[in-house]
């Protein structure tokens, strides 16, 4: 009876009360209530820096995208339809970015990435569009501030990104952007950036940044093209013979109308500068009353011809020797031309712009900028022969090319 006793006491010591289980629960919920936010900003901060290392992923796909396919992105302030294959998002899936889900939502996040283009008004057009007229498509060269996009990207779901920046906001984050000790932007206010001060107060740092510099894709390419004048091919895109009646269209010398003359096997001798009947030529054969040779440069700061030597048959059939010199131009002459070049198109190769620029009073020497894989048309021209004869295929950073009067040399 006594041991009963004792036992049903020992028991009743080992109990826990009602009393001491409200206690330990109560306890365990204020450590839990001190845990969980700090186990949530962990949480935040390991999404925060993945973002920020996935985002320079999505850059380099960015930039394949728009040099394998010469195509700038549609960015968010273009509004792309979800089908549309030049979304920014769907430019870099199909470069190596990860796949659709994954480039535009950060993890943890249904407020998607944006992208933002420096000029605006490229937002999904080729490079072939953007270049224009080949001479003027960047306002200035030694520092095209066009090539450059922003991607913005935060994991928290309820900081609202953007929705448009303008050109003074765009500038503010490319030049600017960084966070102070307080959580705001360390120079300038939040409204500069375009983000509302009521969410973004004091959390700034909850901001992605990955600014993507286009510059290095820029290739410079200096192009000499002499002028040359349209006398050795008629309307028809025909050599025209030396007894054509109306070969004074083509010559400021025209032919004396005496005479008949035997060009078949002799040499017409071409003078690079002033026309004179001595000093050095380049001579070239002259077959059928036709002459083969298409063309030399000149020196432009001259009058400049060619002199014709053979044999002349006078009214008893008798040959007389005749050296003729006839004047192709004078440095006024408007009826010279350059050789025409033409970008084109990389969706349909025969689609293309011919460049300007390049008109009689326009230097003979210039530099040109395009973008790398840009392919240029060279032509001749003569009349009726301005078919593309060769492609030359920007692919340097410097590079050049020069049409001699005769042909394309780079």
């Amino acid at each position: 009876m006594m041991e009963a006793c004792r036992h049903s006491k020992i028991s009743r010591s080992r109990a826990f009360t009602l009393l001491e289980l409200i206690g330990v629960l109560t306890i365990i919920s204020l450590l839990l209530a001190a845990a969980a936010p700090l186990t949530i900003d962990i949480i935040r901060s390991q999404r925060q820096a993945g973002d920020d290392a996935y985002l320079p992923i999505i850059a380099d796909a960015l930039k394949r995208g728009v040099l394998r396919e010469q195509l700038f992105p549609l960015d968010d302030a273009a509004l792309p339809g979800p089908a549309d294959t030049s979304a920014w998002w769907r430019l870099a899936e199909r470069h190596g970015g990860g796949s659709e889900g994954q480039i535009r939502f950060p993890e943890g996040s249904d407020r998607p990435r944006r992208l933002f283009l420096a000029a605006s008004n490229w937002a999904g057009k080729t490079f072939y569009e953007t270049t224009g007229d080949g001479s003027a498509w960047l306002a200035d060269v030694s520092d095209p501030a066009e090539l450059r996009m922003l991607l913005l990207s935060t994991t928290n779901p309820d900081l609202l990104l953007p929705a448009s920046l303008t050109p003074a906001q765009f500038e503010a984050f490319w030049s600017d952007w960084s966070v102070g000790a307080n959580g705001n932007p360390a120079i300038g206010s939040l409204a500069d950036f375009g983000l509302d001060a009521a969410a973004w107060t004091g959390r700034a740092a909850e901001l992605n940044l990955e600014r993507i510099d286009l510059r290095d894709l820029l290739c410079r390419v200096v192009i000499e093209n002499r002028r040359i004048l349209e006398v050795l091919y008629d309307n028809d895109g025909n050599l025209f013979s030396f007894l054509n009646a109306s070969l004074g269209t083509y010559l400021a010398q025209p032919l004396p109308e005496l005479g008949i003359y035997n060009l078949d096997g002799v040499r017409a001798s071409l003078k690079l500068g002033a026309v004179s009947s001595s000093g050095d030529v380049d001579e070239v054969t002259v077959d059928g009353l036709y002459l083969v040779q298409p063309g030399r440069p000149v020196d432009e700061t001259a009058p400049a011809g060619f002199i014709i030597a053979g044999q002349q048959l006078d009214a008893d059939d008798n040959p007389q020797s005749v050296r003729v010199p006839y004047e192709i131009y004078t440095s006024s002459n408007s009826d010279a031309v350059r050789a025409p070049m033409a970008l084109i198109n990389p969706l349909s190769n025969a689609v293309e712009l011919l460049l300007d620029g390049w008109g009689i009073d326009d230097d003979p020497i210039q530099d040109r900028f395009f973008l790398k894989s840009q392919e240029l048309r060279l032509k001749m021209p003569w009349s009726g022969k301005n078919e593309g004869v060769s492609i030359f295929i920007i692919n340097e950073n410097y590079s050049s090319l020069r049409f001699d009067g005769l042909a394309w040399s780079y």
